[in-house]
């Protein structure tokens, strides 16, 4: 176990934590996964609720090649990025091969139905509990066919910090299921939008593609400014803290 901004995070490398949840689910077992990234750990400094939903989570992942550089600097490691779409599709994988039951909460309507879609094409043996796509008011609808169909997995898509308050406040509502916030997923699985290239991901530049792709996302780099400074403020308080104590001693 690893901690970042009073966080804790798993530490264990992407298949160890798969098969982990693995072991939940055949267990019928109830567990929430935030998959957290830089934008998520500075929302939670500036809203207390949000950091209490977040600490209401089983599993904190690194999703994020920043929090996972953050940590190596504060001596805090954690072995691997954990990214919420590789989680899904291992996830996906294994409950199609033992024919599990999955609900899909979130993204745009035109995306989540060609998301479900493409599942059926890809997955012959997964059972596709429901779908709902993000743009909803009220979610009473959406519990209770969760409750009836009871799914072994559900991926929430609604965007941080919405996805992980929805299943934090209602979460206790089900009698099982791994609960999983998974950001942008649906919009990349169902071909809206395309994933980084292979060489930026292995070069930890997918977020530098999703800004050139999407100018929106431009406000993520005053964010990972944000990030980086904290993180430093972090690091030199690490550094006089044990200059502190070696004069002590």
């Amino acid at each position: 176990m690893s901690t970042l901004f009073g966080i804790n995070f798993y530490s264990g490398s992407k298949q160890s934590f798969v098969e982990l949840l693995n072991q939940h689910l055949s267990k019928e077992e109830r567990k929430f996964v935030v998959t957290a990234n830089p934008e998520i750990l500075i929302h939670s400094l500036g809203d207390a609720s949000y950091k209490t939903a977040i600490s209401k989570a089983n599993y904190v992942v690194a999703d994020g090649i920043g929090v996972v550089k953050a940590m190596d600097l504060l001596k805090e490691s954690v072995n691997e990025r954990v990214t919420g779409i590789d989680v899904m599709q291992d996830l996906l994988e294994s409950a199609n091969h033992k024919k599990l039951s999955v609900y899909f909460l979130g993204a745009s309507e035109r995306s989540i139905n060609k998301m479900v879609d493409r599942i059926y094409e890809r997955y012959a043996d997964l059972q596709v509990a429901g779908f709902h796509h993000g743009f909803f008011t009220d979610s009473e609808k959406i519990i209770e066919e969760i409750q009836i169909q009871k799914p072994d997995l559900i991926f929430a898509a609604l965007g941080a910090p919405k996805q992980e308050a929805w299943i934090a406040n209602n979460m206790s509502k089900f009698d099982k299921g791994i609960f999983i916030g998974v950001g942008g997923s649906f919009d990349v699985l169902s071909g809206v939008q395309r994933r980084s290239p292979r060489v930026l991901q292995n070069m930890h530049l997918e977020w530098l593609y999703r800004i050139s792709t999407r100018p929106h996302k431009l406000k993520k780099i005053q964010v990972l400014t944000l990030f980086s400074i904290l993180t430093i403020k972090e690091y030199i308080h690490m550094i006089l803290l044990k200059d502190t104590r070696v004069e002590d001693n």
